[in-house]
């Protein structure tokens, strides 16, 4: 098994019954469309967020049946137990993010790449 396998295992077991061979091909190409070095030590997480969100829009043998994300609660009810959710807020997304928004992978995936650091320092200050 390989690391990229492994983390994907850890983050996204609502995803078990997609064999590895297909879970390794979008980690595969999940890596293709990124720079590891501008991912640095959360690369493998990052990858495992992507193809995770990947595979549940569009899992192996056809259309999703797995569910994505909710958005906010928009409505609830106490008798008889009902409540309702709105899409996830995509009005400042570019379309790649509104694209990434419709998951929870996805939408960690953002948070990852959103609050990695830029670099780290060279020296620390006594």
């Amino acid at each position: 098994m390989s690391a990229g396998l492994d983390v994907f295992r850890i983050i996204a077991p609502e995803l078990v019954a997609i064999a590895d061979v297909d879970v390794e091909a979008v980690l595969t190409v999940a890596a293709r469309r990124h720079t590891p070095v501008a991912w640095g030590v959360v690369f493998a997480d990052a990858m495992a967020e992507y193809a995770a969100h990947m595979l549940t829009l569009s899992p192996p043998g056809g259309a999703s049946t797995l569910p994505s994300v909710a958005g906010p609660v928009t409505s609830r009810k106490a008798g008889g137990l009902a409540e309702s959710y709105g899409a996830p807020s995509t009005s400042a997304a570019t379309s790649g993010e509104a694209w990434l928004l419709r998951t929870s992978h996805g939408q960690a995936y953002i948070h990852l790449r959103d609050t990695r650091a830029e670099g780290a320092p060279t020296h620390l200050a006594p």
